[in-house]
């Protein structure tokens, strides 16, 4: 993988940022593995680990009833379960699957891991890092994000919906995948542009993967529970829509 690819990745993952910082050797010790991965068998797979893993740090979330840290982070109840040890939310990931196939595990017992949320051929994961201990959860082929179980409290206690991406995987039109994992409560995950259209999901349980058209503007994200009713608005029309071939 070339220098820039490597660079255009790393500013997906830090691109959101706010309250916890990597120190520059946490980010030069990032870039040195991968750089020391060997290309045969890990040619795009990308592992930001621990406190150097910002990016779903959730942003300019505006809640339709304010809620308390504590009540929002209850709202997960299965992820703040798997975040305190417990298994992961979602269905068993297939067995017999092929490493890259469509996540990188990180050496991972795949047999442990959860799919939470997938479309087309872009898929959102949760597991246990065997080594570490870590929880993680898996992008895609674009990157692995595993933290200790309390960074991931606070991550959750910040909004009912955390968001990643968009990630430089586009479909056959040319649409850039959205990813998130969502509280317990949450059925429906809407998209709208900036021309009044949008995408929507429905009926996800513990997270989502959702495409979107960057030419007309992403603008805000829509979270709604099972009476449709809007529990969470988050702008995303901030976010990098634009990657170089």
């Amino acid at each position: 993988m070339s220098d820039a690819r490597i660079d255009e990745l790393a500013r997906l993952a830090f691109a959101e940022a706010r309250a916890i910082e990597p120190t520059d050797a946490e980010i030069q010790a990032v870039v040195r593995r991968a750089h020391a991965e060997p290309s045969r068998r890990r040619p795009a797979r990308r592992v930001i680990l621990a406190a150097a893993a910002t990016l779903t740090l959730a942003a300019g979330t505006a809640l339709a009833v304010p809620q308390s840290r504590d009540a929002i982070l209850d709202g997960f109840g299965t992820f703040k379960d798997f975040f305190t040890g417990g298994e992961p939310p979602g269905t068993p990931v297939p067995g017999g699957e092929k490493e890259g196939q469509l996540n990188w595990f990180g050496g991972s017992d795949v047999a442990t891991g959860s799919v939470i949320a997938q479309a087309g051929s872009v898929r959102l994961i949760a597991y246990r890092e065997p080594t570490t201990g870590m929880a993680c959860l898996g992008y895609s082929l674009a990157f692995v994000e595993c933290r200790p179980d309390t960074e991931w409290s606070q991550v959750l206690a910040r909004s009912p919906v955390v968001v990643s991406g968009p990630l430089p995987q586009p479909d056959a039109a040319g649409r850039l995948p959205l990813l998130g994992i969502t509280a317990d409560n949450i059925a429906t995950i809407e998209i709208r542009y900036a021309d009044g259209g949008s995408e929507r999901v429905d009926n996800i349980q513990h997270g989502f993967v959702l495409f979107a058209e960057p030419k007309r503007t992403p603008a805000t994200l829509i979270a709604r529970d099972q009476t449709g009713v809007d529990v969470a608005t988050i702008d995303i029309s901030d976010r990098q829509w634009e990657f170089n071939p």
